[in-house]
């Protein structure tokens, strides 16, 4: 079984603390009890996005192709 997730609100503890009081991520991963690569993480994923969600995940069996797709790929 999988681990829960963290809350959103410790995604932005965690960017709050680096931001307003220059906290490294290995002295914020000591202080929320989480590991320094899960902080690096969330950190990246502000600096690159611009928001802590993590992007939706697909679930489910792959797409299959439709109709339109088959005869295209027929065709070809």
């Amino acid at each position: 079984m999988m681990p829960q997730p963290y809350s959103t609100d410790l995604h932005w503890r965690v960017i709050y603390m680096h931001l307003a009081h220059r906290l490294t991520p290995l002295r914020i991963s000591n202080l929320l009890s989480m590991s320094e690569r899960t902080v690096r993480r969330y950190l990246h994923r502000f600096y690159q996005m611009g928001d802590v969600q993590p992007l939706p995940r697909r679930n489910g069996p792959n797409r299959l192709l439709g109709d339109f797709e088959q005869v295209i790929l027929l065709r070809l």
